[in-house]
């Protein structure tokens, strides 16, 4: 699967709106929900991007879901948590290899292709206390973005500053199927954990710290006060929501047909 969404008209004639990884990986393909409950099935062959290439072993077979969510989160282990080598990222990539495949592009009517980005959104909207939440830390009560902290320092097991991060988007951040190596709270699903930060510590320090704090309006982490704010995955993918109905009316204004890619 590719990483970068596109969405555009052939001419270029108008700018395509920025579309982050995220926005791919939750909303373009969602783990948290099924289209199929919502979409019929023109819609759903809309929504899922052209693309042109598979990722295979050995050329024989194309890769499940679950191997590639392995390979990621190998990669993503060595690269960001200095648990391997080059040499151990390159072992993994001689396992498979990419092959080309023609895609036939697929324009499509804008008007269309809004409606079907209302329903998901308006989906999302209307089922928000049933998918992930987004929780955020702040230094203020007013809980301003000026405000919002990400990393703190914080003392360790042994007494040393260790520099953590505050995940409150676990569903997104956590691999659960890996989870039961370093979590505290041993393996577990996102329910578990729906209302939880995790501070925890990578890179240099990684394993230094690692814990799981409720949320409630006011939390205190190593001794000192916070406070926190929740959003919806709605709320949190509304601006990239936004661009792409700008860029859609747009395309209807002109009468243009879209393309609707990753790569």
């Amino acid at each position: 699967m590719g990483q970068t969404l596109e969405l555009y008209v052939k001419d270029e004639s108008i700018e395509s709106p920025f579309l982050s990884r995220s926005f791919k990986d939750e909303i373009i393909y969602p783990s948290h929900f099924e289209f199929e409950g919502f979409l019929d099935d023109e819609e759903l062959d809309l929504i899922r991007p052209s693309h042109e290439s598979e990722i295979f072993f050995d050329k024989k077979r194309e890769v499940s879901k679950e191997e590639q969510k392995q390979i990621s989160s190998k990669i993503s282990d060595i690269a960001f948590n200095k648990r391997g080598t080059l040499e151990d990222i390159n072992k993994i990539s001689d396992s498979f290899s990419f092959i080309q495949k023609d895609t036939p592009k697929k324009e499509i009517n804008p008007q269309t292709f809004k409606n079907i980005l209302l329903k998901i959104e308006n989906y999302m909207k209307e089922n928000a206390e049933i998918l992930p939440q987004v929780h955020f830390v702040f230094e203020n009560e007013n809980c301003n973005e000026n405000s919002e902290i990400r990393y703190i320092s914080i003392t360790d097991k042994n007494g040393d500053n260790a520099e953590a991060n505050i995940d409150g988007d676990l569903f997104h951040y956590i691999d659960f199927e890996n989870i039961v190596t370093d979590s505290p709270l041993g393996k577990i699903d996102y329910e578990e954990i729906r209302n939880k930060i995790n501070i925890k510590t990578y890179g240099e320090d990684y394993g230094k710290v690692n814990f799981f704090i409720d949320i409630k309006p006011i939390i205190f982490i190593d001794g000192k006060k916070y406070f926190t704010k929740t959003i919806s995955k709605a709320e949190q993918f509304r601006e990239e929501f936004q661009r792409c109905y700008d860029f859609l009316n747009k395309a209807i204004e002109l009468d243009k047909k879209i393309l609707w890619e990753v790569w």
